[in-house]
């Protein structure tokens, strides 16, 4: 793949992870068009890295995104986004791009916490939906994975 197509590529998807977070912030919804968009970017990213064992991981993660669903722990949004991602990376790639998504959420269920408590102390009602915008730390955790990959 040439370097300005590879760029073309990330630029793509960063203008779609920048719409689905705050998308995500604003609704608590992800767009399955926007869904789509990462999957196609993400085939054409990662299509070189794919072989047979690539297939089995994907299908093992696929499936306990799915069962974490059923289980009312993960949006369907969220465990969308984590699928189409998941095209993009390798075996070991994925597995970190799952850490940092983690990491991400942490972050980000703390500044949540926090807003709530100054609310609640300040006695405002919450301005913000229920619920934490995931898709903001799944975008940003597979974003540094795939954007380091390509740096180095």
């Amino acid at each position: 793949m040439t370097d300005s197509l590879e760029l073309f590529l990330y630029a793509i998807l960063l203008i779609t992870c920048l719409i689905i977070s705050i998308s995500d912030v604003r609704d608590r919804r992800i767009e399955n068009k926007h869904v789509v968009i990462i999957a196609i970017v993400s085939l054409a990213l990662g299509f070189s890295d794919y072989s047979m064992n690539s297939l089995w991981y994907l299908g093992t993660c696929w499936a306990a995104l799915i069962f974490l669903h059923r289980l009312r722990v993960m949006g369907g949004g969220d465990v969308k986004l984590i699928a189409a991602f998941s095209l993009s990376l390798p075996f070991v790639g994925l597995w970190f791009a799952l850490w940092l998504v983690g990491i991400f959420g942490g972050v980000l269920a703390v500044f949540y916490l926090a807003k709530r408590s100054l609310q609640a102390k300040n006695q405002v009602k919450p301005s913000i939906p229920t619920g934490l915008p995931y898709g903001i730390a799944i975008c940003s955790g597979f974003y540094v994975v795939l954007i380091t990959r390509i740096i180095t």
